[in-house]
């Protein structure tokens, strides 16, 4: 699971990952540093879109960018 939430001051971001998702968020960083890629994770697909158990506002859409 990955999920990603606006935190409480609405100034940050957590990201809530339980060992799949780890092993997830490694793969999808191995690909776009390995391609010089980017990597869209959406809601509802690679993000979990399950109510925050905090409150807090779920994000539904991640755009992860290699730079060089």
């Amino acid at each position: 699971m990955i999920k990603i939430e606006i935190d409480s001051s609405n100034e940050g971001v957590q990201l809530l990952l339980d060992n799949e998702g780890v092993d997830e968020m490694i793969n999808y960083l191995h690909f776009i540093k390995n391609n010089h890629e980017s990597i869209h994770l959406v809601g509802g697909n690679e993000l979990d879109e399950e109510t925050s158990q905090n409150g807090n506002k779920i994000i539904k859409h991640v755009k992860i960018v290699h730079v060089s």
